[in-house]
């Protein structure tokens, strides 16, 4: 796997992956401009996975979204762009990742946890923004569990 991060003008290329971590194209699009773009690519051309990542400060900095190809998903892909994405982060002088994610985001919040992410905070009523309800493993998404990890 090769990750590059996509200069400005290509960021809205991954909307697409983006939108199957992120069901809104306005929310991605709120945060998007203010983040850097990490895409993941295997033997094609063709993305195979990305992640939007917005500093917070000097040493911090927030996944804000990240996303495997669909017809990808379950390979360990995932696992091996977070492992990538961290090492590049830390390259760039960041020592601490926050992630969020749904209430209802059963696997993501596992996944987040295997990967040695500890809960931080809860962001009460952050999914009421979206314009449409979500509802994931019979959840309605309501608030938005924050990770931490140091790396």
């Amino acid at each position: 796997m090769i990750l590059i991060k996509a200069s400005s003008e290509e960021k809205s290329h991954f909307m697409n992956l983006m939108l199957l971590a992120d069901e809104s194209e306005n929310m991605i699009n709120k945060y998007l401009g203010a983040c850097d773009v990490y895409a993941a690519f295997g033997k094609d051309t063709e993305a195979i996975a990305a992640a939007a990542v917005q500093r917070k400060g000097e040493k911090s900095a927030e996944i804000m979204n990240m996303a495997v190809r669909e017809n990808l998903q379950g390979r360990g892909i995932g696992k091996a762009m977070l492992t990538s994405l961290l090492q590049e982060l830390k390259k760039e002088n960041v020592t601490r990742v926050m992630v969020g994610t749904a209430n209802s985001s059963l696997d993501n919040i596992a996944f987040y946890q295997k990967a040695g992410f500890r809960m931080k905070e809860i962001r009460r009523d952050y999914f009421l923004a979206y314009p449409e309800i979500i509802v994931e493993n019979g959840i309605r998404a309501l608030d938005m569990i924050v990770f931490q990890q140091e790396i």
